[in-house]
């Protein structure tokens, strides 16, 4: 799919008045990303929910879709099948700091986090950019780093559900 189209599904969804939606398999990048951005911002789109399913994603299309969230004021931010590492994790964590936004709700599902140290120490530092609830399924998480996790988030004020 060309990257102008995602300005155009933006529209879409606008007429519409659809509130989901789900990009699976679209080779995000941060072309496609920036054009579903204009299209969000010159068509005043909110979003409920935005759910993303394409492993192919660079980390930087990451630090893009902070600013798709901020835009269209979505309240919940999916990630599924994405392989999440460490670097995309960063890059989303940065783009929602730099945008000044909170993700109220975060899940995250079948994408690859090794339950490492390193990988709950970028979860915990997630937590300073959302707002209400991190949701991890189908991660293998020992007891320690589970209640890492836990303890981070009750310093953040938010819950969190595996």
């Amino acid at each position: 799919m060309p990257a102008e189209t995602f300005r155009e599904i933006a529209m879409t969804l606008k007429t519409t008045c659809c509130k989901k939606i789900q990009f699976q398999n679209c080779e995000l990048t941060t072309r496609k990303l920036s054009e579903f951005f204009i299209g969000c911002k010159d068509h005043h789109l909110s979003l409920s929910r935005l759910n993303i399913m394409d492993s192919t994603m660079l980390p930087d299309a990451y630090y893009d879709v902070a600013n798709i969230v901020k835009i269209t004021k979505c309240t919940i931010l999916y990630f599924r099948y994405c392989d999440l590492s460490i670097q995309k994790l960063e890059s989303l964590g940065k783009g929602c700091k730099e945008s000044r936004i909170l993700i109220p709700t975060l899940g995250i599902d079948w994408s690859y986090i090794t339950a490492t140290d390193d990988h709950i120490s970028i979860l915990c530092d997630l937590m300073a950019v959302v707002g209400e609830m991190l949701a991890l399924f189908n991660l293998e998480i020992d007891a320690k780093r589970k209640q890492r996790l836990i303890d981070t988030l009750h310093l953040e004020n938010s819950t969190v559900r595996f």
